[in-house]
């Protein structure tokens, strides 16, 4: 089997460090599987880097004006980065450096002639849209296309958030099932997902072995591993300050309706380990669960009460387009999360929230819907 990655797998984790991508690299090879990524993703991914480091840079410079108006004495006006371009360098060396790590094969830009190409867009055929756009998709499903004909026998994977691009429904699109077809190439062997913790809860986790007896120890403490209730009430907090869309969980309003955060943790109950794998020699996958009472903020301003209906719900009483409201309450919260520790499971390398489950609702964050669900079906 070969898994290739599409752009908009890399712009959501440009440095590769949340855990799905950690799994996928050091797992890949216990499939066994390997990783693809064609040129024309680096190319892109590189681009998209360019375009949210320059965005966040101004939002950066934006900010410490703003901080500076309202001191006695402003600090220095220093941007984070001096050189745009030499950044950009560096991030793409560095992306290709991890990859080639993980023994990932670079797919060359497919050889195919223009015309050929603009007649594929001409008849709209996927993964061009009713438009005739998506060049740069044909150019991915060619290079996945061209590898294919090097081992026509290996199944492959595409993961891409855009999976309509590439499929009618669940299925591969049948423009692209008749090319493989027209290549003597067998269509069966081609699925696509719509995500890496998607592809890693099919086919990278179970494959993993369990490890049963760092489990057991992660709840009892004071020995040699982490010690999970006490890791959770230290850190807990944090990740979940972090959660853009918190509003979502506890009140039902998305992020631009009403500013929830958590500002502090009244309790931590019901720590409990799900599952504990081996992702290499040296890394071990935990996921696990707690039960929250969490103390919230909330603050409306009038432009949110104007314009949102939900916002007017939640806050009751009517405010002037220049007031604002702020209160705190508590409510408790289901929170599943992830940790990558070390070979001996005494220190935490990587945390990431999962799944939050609130009174308003539930919600899979960084969008991992089926995030680990093989791992989890049945408990």
């Amino acid at each position: 089997m070969f898994v290739v990655l599409d752009t908009n797998i890399f712009y959501r984790d440009f440095l590769l460090r949340s855990n799905a991508f950690r799994i996928l690299l050091e797992s890949l090879k216990y499939v066994p599987a390997r990783l693809c990524v064609p040129e024309i993703v680096l190319d892109e991914t590189v681009a998209k880097y360019r375009e949210a480091l320059g965005e966040r840079l101004v939002a950066d410079t934006r900010a410490r004006r703003r901080v500076g108006e309202i001191l006695l004495q402003p600090p220095l006006a220093e941007r984070p980065v001096s050189d745009e371009h030499a950044a950009v360098q560096a991030y793409e060396a560095h992306l290709k450096a991890r990859l080639a790590e993980a023994g990932t094969k670079f797919l060359p830009y497919p050889e195919e002639s223009h015309k050929k190409v603009v007649e594929r867009a001409l008849r709209r055929e996927k993964p061009f849209d009713t438009q005739g756009r998506g060049y740069r998709d044909y150019l991915i499903w060619a290079s996945l296309r061209a590898e294919m004909s090097h081992a026509a026998e290996e199944s492959v994977v595409l993961v891409t958030a855009n999976t309509g691009d590439f499929c009618d429904g669940d299925a591969l699109a049948e423009s692209l099932r008749h090319d493989l077809a027209r290549n003597s190439l067998p269509e069966a062997n081609v699925s696509v997902m719509a995500s890496l913790e998607a592809f890693n809860a099919e086919h990278v986790l179970p494959t993993l072995k369990k490890q049963e007896e760092l489990r057991a120890a992660l709840l009892v403490g004071g020995g040699s591993t982490v010690d999970l209730p006490a890791w959770a009430a230290a850190h807990l907090l944090g990740l979940l300050r972090d959660e853009d869309y918190l509003g979502v969980v506890t009140h039902g309003v998305e992020p631009e309706h009403a500013s929830v955060y958590v500002s502090t943790i009244g309790s931590l109950d019901d720590v409990t380990v799900l599952d504990v794998r081996a992702m290499s020699p040296t890394r071990h996958l935990v996921i696990a669960r707690a039960r929250v009472k969490a103390v919230l903020s909330v603050d409306v301003d009038g432009g949110q009460y104007s314009r949102y209906p939900e916002t007017r719900e939640l806050v009751g009483d009517y405010l002037e387009p220049s007031a604002s409201a702020s209160w705190y309450e508590t409510v408790e919260l289901a929170v599943r999360f992830s940790l990558v520790l070390n070979e001996d499971g005494s220190n935490v390398i990587a945390a990431e929230i999962d799944a939050i489950d609130g009174p308003a609702g539930k919600i899979e964050t960084k969008e991992s819907v089926e995030l680990k669900a093989h791992m989890l079906r049945g408990i």
